[in-house]
């Protein structure tokens, strides 16, 4: 029975006494089996709350007990990871941050001198290069969704450049080349299910779920908003030069430009965005709220320390069926 299955015959009352527990194991047990459930439970409910109520994969999603024991669930991770990451750090100040930012973008580990990526662009074959993109599929199909979830009372310049990230995400108003549309494609000239990022959900590693989870809850808790801010700020320092090896990868076993849109976009698109992200939300929001830093450079640093785990593990499993 996959996990799913056993999350959907649970009464409400029994799925939030579950998420409870899994809350434990999310906050004081990260090496333990429950945190696994714990992550892929978070996950499954964050995406059937994306979701009209007619077509939930979980129905009892948005029963009451259950929205406040996920609740409880997310935050009581989100709160443990914070702490985990600052409480090892010494913050910038709002004047150094835009250095700091760079500087610990360009250095981290998780950027494309990860020997994950020289893997990819060099030797990985079809399968591997395959078995990569699926893992990254509970992230990617969601970007569009998570940036708009970022919109409402933000103003402002703010405003315009989130809105234009997701305009830039709806294709600028192309169907067929909205982001997730060309994932999808991707996906199905690759071999992946589109519908993967559910169906798949018991073959994703815990770092890849950790991912995922940590962008679907500083996007939809308020209270974790500035995270989520840090953490799409990240997003776009890193990925442009990771994405460029993968392309090299799909083109050496035979793929084509053609098939590889989705990734082709995001290496010239991101770049433009790093910027505006940090001129236009970042830097206003610390200047209106300096309150905000710690949340931010927490943000940035979750999404660079699970970005890291992601490629380490890619790296060793995907090299151990070489």
């Amino acid at each position: 029975m996959t996990f799913l299955n056993q999350l959907t015959e649970l009464a409400p009352a029994e799925l939030a006494a579950r998420l409870d527990e899994f809350a434990v194991s999310a906050r004081d047990d990260r090496d333990g089996s429950g945190y696994l459930d714990a992550q892929r439970a978070l996950y499954l409910l964050s995406v059937a709350r994306w979701q009209p109520a007619w077509e939930s994969i979980v129905p009892s999603a948005d029963e009451t007990d259950v929205v406040v024991a996920s609740l409880r669930l997310s935050r009581s991770w989100h709160q443990a990871e914070t702490d985990r990451v600052l409480g090892a750090m010494e913050l910038p100040s709002i004047g150094e941050f835009g250095e700091w930012l760079d500087d610990r973008c360009r250095a981290h580990a998780s950027g494309p001198q990860h020997p994950l990526f020289d893997f990819l662009e060099n030797q990985a074959t079809e399968e591997q290069l395959r078995e990569f993109v699926f893992q990254e599929t509970p992230f990617d199909v969601h970007f569009g969704d998570l940036v708009a979830a970022l919109i409402p009372g933000v103003y402002g310049a703010a405003k315009l450049e989130l809105a234009h990230n997701f305009w830039d995400e709806m294709g600028n108003g192309d169907i067929a080349r909205t982001h997730r549309q060309l994932r999808l494609d991707m996906m199905s000239a690759v071999g992946i299910d589109t519908d993967a990022h559910v169906s798949g959900l018991d073959r994703f590693w815990v770092e890849e779920l950790e991912l995922a989870n940590m962008y679907l809850g500083s996007s939809t808790d308020r209270t974790l908003m500035a995270q989520g801010l840090g953490m799409l700020l990240a997003t776009e320092h890193v990925v442009p030069g990771r994405i460029d090896r993968q392309i090299k990868g799909w083109l050496r076993v035979g793929y084509g430009l053609e098939q590889l849109e989705y990734l082709t976009e995001h290496v010239t698109v991101d770049v433009a965005h790093a910027a505006g992200w940090l001129n236009e939300v970042i830097k206003p929001t610390l200047a209106a709220h300096p309150e905000c830093l710690p949340d931010i450079v927490a943000g940035v640093e979750r999404r660079l320390a699970g970005s890291l785990r992601v490629c380490d593990v890619a790296l060793k499993t995907l090299t151990s069926v070489a």
